[in-house]
């Protein structure tokens, strides 16, 4: 039995789905190329000491370095800290030559071992029967990558009126107790859901990639779980890579993707060392996120000078208050992942699809409100805002949101990758998002759920849901560049991109599950036509 070689750029979601279906198959061996960053060792050792004891009894030093707050880079919200860390944002070289414009955001690519699901919000749902029955891959063929994956993942959520649009497709965990404000918005929800559905508005409980049954509801979700019960994609290459066939190689930076007639080729730098490497294997599988892969790509194509469209959906934040207290949410224990979302359909079919999570008081909130107003004499009148507030994070889908251009630039040096520069057109009047706030405002009575004035819009990148530089597309496509439902560029056989990069279009829904059960559905076909070709 012959061994067939691959090598896996990168180490986020895409990655580990694909490496979670070549270990199935005995004759693939498997090396994982990755710059690997990591929590910091005397961090890692300190979460291990706390875990020991609950949260409330920690030492007040412990808790402010395991649980810092988010931290502002220029773009509206702030960036998400990991135990105290930014290590998931650390540039280890993957970001030289990266130029964001216009206020862009500038950490679009993780040097993490895990990538940016270090710090994501654990959202899982497939996207909708519409938006792939426009893909060159049928929704049975992505239905069953999805049941695939969430048999991987932890998956906690609700067989509500979501599930009309976005099937569970596995049965999921119960979720912990909601916060009482969700609960509330809820009951209020299904009491008058006769009013609210014929309004295109449709909404239900979160669905989420974590361990719910152990969740102590110790309100640290946001910034690092104490137990690591929220999935990351490190959780699940922690267990491939002790697998016998697999080798995960940190430290390398992949400079460069190519192919000739005996195989594709990886170029790396050595991070520890500076030296340049180079091998050959009999497939690659690029998973370096949207814009990383994306860079290797026009290593692989020369698109030197050219400007590429970058599919994202836009984010934005839509803060709401209720009429009724809830109760100071400072007091009550709760989980503060995302708890309900809201979806609100614009056309018949569920394509158009404006969405939007729901969160429950976090410390991050208090740490919005102007310090000249955290004092003890208000402290009142914050309790009475803070058990009325509940804080939106919503997306347009990317083809009612403002186009983001890559435009691709030179190599500096021969140990570095080609530049790019991010810049997001203007973003003209957007109707659907004003659609979406007009929505939510009729039916505001119902639920007690007000929309305030003043969304705030998301930088360029900031989503992290963007990709489509390279879409799949059926061979009659007359764009040049487009890949086949195997993640390949035209005239290209050993090469897979497997990320959001090869994604036709970007819906507002939730993002990762997708590209997960896109990249191993690309690995296994993969393999299947290997089999029958040597048959």
């Amino acid at each position: 039995m012959s061994v067939i070689d691959n090598i896996v750029i990168g180490a986020g979601p895409a990655a580990a789905a694909v490496v979670s279906a070549l270990v199935e198959d005995r004759r693939q061996s498997v090396t994982v190329l990755d710059v690997g960053t990591r929590l910091e060792r005397w961090r890692q050792e300190l979460l291990d000491e706390a875990r020991i004891q609950p949260v409330a009894l920690w030492p007040t030093s412990t808790r402010r370095a395991l649980s810092e707050q988010p931290k502002s880079v220029g773009a509206v919200l702030p960036e998400k800290r990991v135990y105290g860390s930014d290590f998931p944002f650390r540039d280890e070289g993957q970001l030289a030559g990266v130029e964001a414009e216009g206020g862009a955001n500038p950490n679009l690519v993780s040097s993490a071992f895990g990538g940016f699901s270090n710090v994501w919000g654990a959202q899982v749902m497939p996207f909708t029967r519409p938006t792939i029955d426009r893909w060159p891959v049928s929704y049975a063929d992505m239905t069953a990558a999805y049941r695939d994956i969430l048999r991987l993942i932890p998956f906690a959520g609700v067989d509500d009126d979501l599930a009309e649009l976005f099937p569970l497709l596995v049965a999921p965990a119960p979720l912990p107790r909601l916060a009482p404000r969700t609960e509330t918005i809820l009951r209020r929800y299904e009491r008058s859901r006769h009013r609210i559905r014929p309004l295109g508005i449709t909404v239900g409980a979160a669905r989420l990639a974590f361990d719910a049954s152990r969740c102590t509801r110790c309100g640290l979700c946001m910034t690092g779980c104490p137990d690591g019960l929220i999935f990351s994609a490190s959780h699940l290459l922690d267990s491939l890579i002790a697998h016998r066939s697999v080798r995960y190689q940190s430290r390398s930076l992949v400079l460069e993707v190519t192919e000739d007639a005996t195989g594709a080729s990886v170029r790396w730098k050595d991070l520890a060392t500076g030296r340049l490497h180079e091998r050959s294997a009999d497939r690659v599988f690029v998973a370096a996120g949207g814009i990383g892969s994306t860079r290797l790509l026009a290593t692989l194509k020369s698109l030197e000078g050219k400007s590429l469209k970058l599919q994202e959906a836009l984010q934005f934040v839509l803060p709401a208050l209720s009429i009724r207290s809830a109760g100071d949410p400072r007091q009550q224990a709760a989980f503060t992942l995302n708890q309900f979302n809201v979806a609100l359909q614009l056309d018949e079919d569920g394509r158009d699809l404006p969405f939007i999570h729901f969160y429950p008081y976090n410390a991050a909130m208090l740490e919005a409100v102007p310090r000249v107003l955290r004092v003890r004499s208000l402290d009142p009148a914050l309790a009475s805002l803070m058990a009325r507030l509940t804080v939106g994070l919503g997306y347009l889908p990317s083809w009612a949101s403002p186009t983001v251009q890559l435009r691709i630039g030179a190599r500096r040096h021969d140990g570095e990758l080609p530049e790019v520069t991010v810049r997001r057109d203007d973003f003209g009047d957007l109707p659907m998002l004003k659609a979406t706030v007009s929505a939510l405002r009729r039916v505001a009575p119902w639920l007690d759920l007000w929309p305030m004035p003043g969304v705030r819009l998301g930088a360029a990148g900031k989503s992290y849901h963007f990709g489509g530089t390279l879409p799949m597309a059926e061979a009659s496509d007359p764009r040049e560049l487009v890949a086949d439902r195997l993640g390949r560029p035209r005239g290209i056989r050993r090469v897979h991109f497997v990320d959001g990069a090869v994604l036709p279009d970007i819906p507002a829904t939730t993002f990762t599950l997708t590209v997960m059960a896109n990249a191993r559905r690309i690995a296994v076909e993969a393999m299947k036509r290997e089999i029958e070709a040597a048959a």
